[in-house]
């Protein structure tokens, strides 16, 4: 639709209610006569199909009228398809008996036409105004008809019957056609039906979704936003159009979209059209289906026949082959071939019968048959293929069964063979090997004459005749299955040069079996050799044991003599075992008690260097002790020898009488015992000559860590009075400190204290000054005045003997002081003396009394920094006594200022003067307080490291007494472990 007349349309719309409501003067036409009572109506106009070709649609069109001021509006709702650039309709219309219409019915007229006059749609200029004029009086009535568009046009995309409802009667949910302008919308077709079959009824009700598209500008504006949208059903009744032809299975509809407008009703009405499946569409799918079901079971026919035919064929071949497997499968081949034919005969036939009487037979019944010759058809197709697979199969089995018969014959010929040779090959070498043992164990008699060689060659001598017997049997029974191989090759060699099968396979299988003859005959001339050697090895092994034996019984007699030598030898070895066992536990108890010792230390001490020390002293112990363990353990290890070295040689002598009775092989028993127990004897020998020395290096061992643990433990006691010694100096040196903090916090309460009396005495003489000035009418004022004035003299008392106290105290902390320096003199010289004790033992004792020294020095120091605590105590107290007096006094002064005032202004000077000082007072006498209560704090701090300094330097001389005694003790017990 154009721009211009889209606007114009809108304004007609929109000024719809101003038509139907406004009171104008041009509404109602000056000309018409409302005095004549002659009927003069337009008793229909419409618009018809034959007089607006291609304009309209189909239907006619009626117009409805609006009626207002006496003035009638007609309005001929279009359909929406009609193209917005048709203005011109011819329209049919009916009158009024004895009247006249102008413009004449049938005539041409811009019904489409709309006026504006600035910028109001003009009633009087839109569409067309017919006159009707009676013929008897002349009198005339006007008509305004104007021709509109509908808004909403049916949206074909989104219209459908809706399948939730409809399900069981719809086929498919094709998307429809509709025409805007005829007002149609059609579902599917004949040819292409939405409505199942099977429905039969001459109406049907189906749910429907029809959806509408408004006209908009080009800016997407809606032109009709006065106009509700219509109401359309959801469920629309259809009905079977004709009982003949295509119009037994056409289903039509009316769908009315109804406007309101204005409060009349407007009703645009759609034919919906609906097809269904015809009967003879049906039976023509169903002859197909049927037609298809029988090629496919004549294909499956054809396809089993070839399947059965190379089965058989199949099955002569692996009967030929003596393969049962392949002729198994043939046969199976063959049978699901018989039944695939079968059953494919069976659909043919059936087929044939349905496809006869489908014109005849009823559609459900033909839709049954249909069904199973097509699923029977399907069936035979599969069963056909799967013959044909079968076949194809047991084919391919058939025709390699020979090859692979022939080739499995060579296979298994070669690998006989090469077992054989294998086997053959093992025992030629086994022979060999024997043959050389045996040679060798022969020559190695004439030049070993000790007795481990000739006792291993002897073993090797009797182990190589053992094995040239069992190399012989090998070869033996390697060249009967050599032997037995060659028979099955030249067998499996015939088999294939018989078969006639591909030549690829043949030839391969030829090879195979060739090379199989081959293997097999080297495998029998290598075990005839073999069988040869292993005889040669078990004749050379039987020679050389009776040389063995002979050399033997020569070598067991010096053997014999050599176990005598050893079994002195042992005796002398036991005897020093013994000793070394003594003298290891002697060890061993010393470094037992040194450790014992270092571990009790151990325990009192928490520098690391001190436990380093302490931890080496008992790792020397601990290793003397183990050394003494393993002497003794040696000292045991030779006694058993010795008399193992004892028994040998008696056994020894025991097997040289045997073998000196017989010359001949039977002796070698005997001469190998002699062997084996002079060699016990030898071995006896060298265990008592270690132990010997074993025992004596653990008796030095033990000697050196019992030294090594009692220095150890001297240097670790020496140690620990260096170490209090230290700590008792630093505890000195804090108590120092703490007495440095006390004389300077003494001192700054001393001078509070000073400041505190001056300003007590200020206030007094004030005081006094003011009671002096009272005259004697006065007596209130001067009976407040000498309250104040013995106030003040308190304060004056209490800050002078707070005074005093403090003076005391900051006295009796530089005496603390003092002493406390000298105690950290003494407790650093008490340092050094134990420092020097570690570096000299001989100055052990100068460290305990420089320790006992400063313990003294630090029990005065304690005592004094008690009584400066004592002192500050006591200064606080006064102190404090001093304030709360300052304070009274400065309140007596206050009351009594004011009855001074009230009788004699002139002193408020006085007065004045007299509060300030006693201000000054009581602030001075706060001071006071807080430097008294920082030098008590002081001197206890003072006081507890005095404490602390006492019990560190009476530690130190513990210790270093301790450590005295404990070095004494050490010396004694190193020099008796020298001894």
């Amino acid at each position: 639709m154009k721009k211009n007349n889209l606007k114009e349309v809108l304004l007609f719309l929109s000024s719809f209610l101003l038509i139907v409501s406004c009171e104008k003067n041009k509404v109602i036409p000056e000309d018409e006569n409302l005095e004549s009572a002659i009927p003069k109506e337009i008793k229909s106009f419409k618009l018809e199909p034959s007089n607006n070709e291609e304009k309209i649609g189909a239907d006619d069109i009626e117009a409805q009228v609006v009626e207002s001021n006496g003035q009638k509006v007609y309005i001929l709702l279009l359909p929406n398809g009609v193209k917005s650039e048709t203005k011109e309709f011819t329209p049919t219309i009916t009158t009024s008996e004895n009247t006249t219409i102008s413009p004449e019915s049938g005539s041409p007229q811009q019904l489409g036409n709309i006026s504006m006059v600035e910028g109001v749609f003009d009633l009087s200029q839109s569409g067309i105004e017919y006159t009707v004029k009676s013929d008897e009086d002349q009198s005339i009535k006007k008509y305004r008809v104007i021709a509109v568009r509908a808004p909403d046009g049916v949206d074909s995309a989104e219209t459908s019957i809706t399948v939730e409802s409809n399900n069981d009667k719809l086929l498919t949910d094709a998307i429809p056609t509709v025409d805007n302008l005829n007002q149609t919308i059609t579902f599917g077709s004949l040819e292409g039906p939405n409505l199942k079959n099977d429905i039969v009824e001459d109406g049907i009700t189906l749910g429907i979704k029809v959806s509408l598209t408004r006209i908009t500008t080009e800016e997407g504006e809606d032109i009709y936003n006065k106009i509700p949208s219509p109401t359309i059903p959801t469920r629309v009744s259809f009905k079977k159009k004709g009982e003949n032809g295509d119009d037994l299975n056409t289903y039509e509809s009316i769908i009315p979209i109804t406007y309101e407008i204005e409060g009349e009703t407007f009703v645009k009405n759609y034919k919906a059209i609906i097809y269904k499946k015809s009967d003879a569409k049906v039976r023509e799918e169903l002859k197909s289906s049927i037609t298809e079901a029988k090629t496919k079971a004549e294909e499956a026919k054809e396809t089993a026949t070839e399947a059965k035919a190379t089965a058989a064929a199949a099955k002569a071949t692996a009967i030929a082959a003596s393969d049962q497997t392949a002729k198994a499968i043939a046969e199976n081949a063959e049978t699901s071939a018989d039944t695939a034919i079968s059953n494919a005969d069976e659909v043919v036939r059936k087929a044939e019968t349905t496809a006869n009487s489908a014109e005849t037979a009823s559609i459900s019944d033909l839709k049954e048959k249909t069904t199973e010759a097509t699923t029977k058809a399907e069936k035979a197709k599969q069963d056909a293929d799967a013959a044909k697979d079968l076949a194809e199969k047991a084919k391919q089995g058939a025709e390699s069964s020979k090859v692979t018969a022939a080739q499995k014959a060579a296979t298994d010929a070669l690998a006989a063979a090469n077992t054989a040779k294998q086997k053959a090959n093992k025992a030629k070498s086994d022979a060999d090997a024997a043959s050389q043992k045996a040679t060798e164990a022969k020559n190695s008699v004439a030049i070993n004459v000790d007795v481990n060689p000739l006792s291993a060659i002897l073993e090797a001598a009797e182990k190589a005749k053992q094995d040239a017997e069992t190399a012989k049997g090998e070869a033996q029974a390697a060249k009967t299955a050599a032997e037995t191989a060659k028979r099955e090759a030249e067998a499996a060699k015939s088999a294939v040069e018989a078969i006639t099968a591909k030549s690829g396979e043949t030839n391969t299988a030829a090879q195979t079996a060739n090379e199989a003859v081959s293997k097999a005959n080297e495998a029998v001339q290598i075990a005839t050799a073999a069988e040869s050697t292993a005889d040669e090895a078990s004749r050379v092994a039987d020679e050389a044991v009776k040389v063995i034996s002979q050399k033997a019984a020569e070598i067991a007699a010096a053997k014999a003599q050599e176990a005598q030598t050893a079994f002195a030898e042992a005796g002398k070895a036991n005897t020093a075992a013994q000793t070394a066992s003594t003298e290891a536990g002697e060890a061993q108890k010393t470094a037992e008690g040194a450790a014992t010792k270092a571990k009790a230390l151990a325990a009192s001490i928490t520098d690391t260097t001190l436990k380093t020390a302490v931890a080496t002293a008992t790792s020397e112990a601990a290793k003397a002790k183990t050394a003494a363990d393993n002497a003794a353990t040696k000292a045991g290890e030779a006694k058993t020898a010795a008399d193992n070295a004892n028994a040998a040689k008696t056994a020894a002598e025991a097997a040289l009488a045997k073998a000196g009775e017989a010359n001949t092989a039977e002796a070698i028993g005997y001469a190998k015992t002699a062997v084996d127990e002079a060699a016990k004897a030898v071995a006896a020998q060298k265990e008592a000559e270690a132990a010997k020395e074993e025992a004596e290096a653990a008796k030095t061992k033990a000697e050196t860590a019992k030294a090594a643990a009692e220095a150890a433990l001297k240097k670790v006691l020496l140690a620990v009075a260096q170490a209090t010694a230290q700590a008792s100096k630093e505890a000195a040196e804090a108590s120092v400190e703490e007495s440095k903090k006390v004389q300077s916090a003494a001192q700054s309460s001393a001078e509070e204290s000073k400041k505190v009396q001056a300003a007590a005495e200020a206030v007094k003489g004030a005081v006094e000054s003011l009671a002096s000035a009272i005259s004697g009418d006065t007596e209130a004022a001067k009976t407040k005045a000498t309250d104040a004035l013995g106030k003040a003299t308190t304060a004056q008392t209490a800050a002078e003997n707070a005074k005093n106290l403090a003076d005391a105290a900051q006295s009796a902390a530089q005496t603390a002081k003092n002493l406390a320096d000298t105690a950290h003199i003494a407790a650093q010289t008490a340092l050094q003396k134990a420092e020097a004790a570690v570096n000299t033992a001989t100055e052990a004792q100068a460290a305990v009394d420089a320790a006992k020294e400063a313990a003294e020095k630090a029990q005065e120091a304690a005592q004094k920094a008690g009584l400066a605590q004592t002192a500050a105590q006591t200064a606080v107290d006064k102190a404090n006594e001093a304030k709360q007096a300052a304070e009274a006094a400065k309140t007596a002064i206050d009351e009594a200022k004011g009855a001074i005032e009230a009788i004699n202004p002139a002193s408020a000077d006085a007065t004045k003067s007299a509060t300030e000082k006693a201000d000054a007072a009581v602030q001075a006498a706060n001071n006071a307080k807080s430097a008294a209560d920082a030098a008590k704090s002081a001197a206890d701090k003072a006081y507890t490291a005095a404490d602390e300094a006492l019990k560190k330097a009476n530690e130190a001389q513990t210790a270093s007494e301790a450590a005295f005694e404990a070095a004494k003790k050490a010396a004694d017990a190193v020099t008796k472990a020298a001894a």
